[in-house]
């Protein structure tokens, strides 16, 4: 069971591509930091607001391209389909 879980939360980051929110939060918190020492002041509201909007971002961004990618593939199917037929119809032997 605990197997089970693991891989499963395994097959979603994969999914999601959480390594480049990884890769991107430092930059992030860096420039986080580089303000709360220009106001001399540290926010935990600012750095949970920070982290949860790389990951709804991260998300967002998933979400948006796999639509993307079903589109487009869709439509290039149909295209590939309808080019098919018409070429079916044009190039058929003609009795006569």
């Amino acid at each position: 069971m605990e197997f089970s879980r693991l891989s499963t939360i395994r097959n979603l980051l994969e999914m999601i591509r959480f390594s480049h929110t990884l890769f991107a939060l430092p930059f992030a918190l860096l420039s986080a930091a580089l303000a709360w020492k220009q106001k001399e002041e540290f926010s935990w509201i600012e750095l949970l607001g920070i982290v949860a909007c790389m990951v709804f971002v991260l998300i967002w961004a998933f979400s948006s391209s796999t639509c993307l990618n079903r589109i487009v593939l869709l439509t290039v199917a149909y295209v590939g389909t309808v080019a098919y037929r018409l070429a079916k119809l044009m190039f058929a032997p003609r009795a006569g």
